[in-house]
């Protein structure tokens, strides 16, 4: 499969609703922080320092799908993820209020969650690449703000 690098988020998500093909896009958000490797390593037991922190069209197309609808969402006492919060993703990753263990993919990767306040709770989910050394996006919700 090719993979194909996007310039910036906002490039990565318009490439991402507007693609006709189903090629990997991604976009690197540069290395893991410090700090948050610290916390990974704390509660799952992974050194995750100087691991890639990667977006992709898969990741963005399912966010839009699955918590993109206002009505779906207020149903599950959620807000709706719209575009211009794929663009705050940067500041959570690097600045969390709080990380915890999401557990295992289907194929045994693990998980982590970021939480971050901004206009509500940002639930930021990524899974550990370990052969690729990579922290990549699963999903994203928000959650109301209390």
């Amino acid at each position: 499969m090719t993979t194909i690098k996007a310039k910036s988020i906002k490039s990565l998500v318009e490439l991402t609703l507007s693609a006709t093909s189903n090629e990997q896009i991604k976009f690197s958000m540069g290395n893991v922080a410090e700090k948050v490797a610290e916390i990974v390593k704390e509660i799952t037991g992974l050194n995750v320092d100087g691991y890639e922190c990667i977006l992709d069209n898969f990741a963005i197309k399912h966010t839009i799908l699955q918590h993109g609808n206002a009505t779906k969402e207020e149903k599950r006492g959620q807000v709706a993820v719209t575009l211009d919060y794929f663009e705050k993703i940067p500041v959570v990753i690097k600045n969390p209020d709080r990380i915890t263990d999401g557990g295992t993919t289907k194929i045994g990767r693990r998980v982590i969650v970021y939480e971050k306040q901004v206009n509500g709770v940002i639930m930021y989910v990524e899974e550990i690449g370990t052969k690729q050394k990579e922290l990549a996006m699963l999903t994203m919700y928000l959650k109301k703000a209390h």
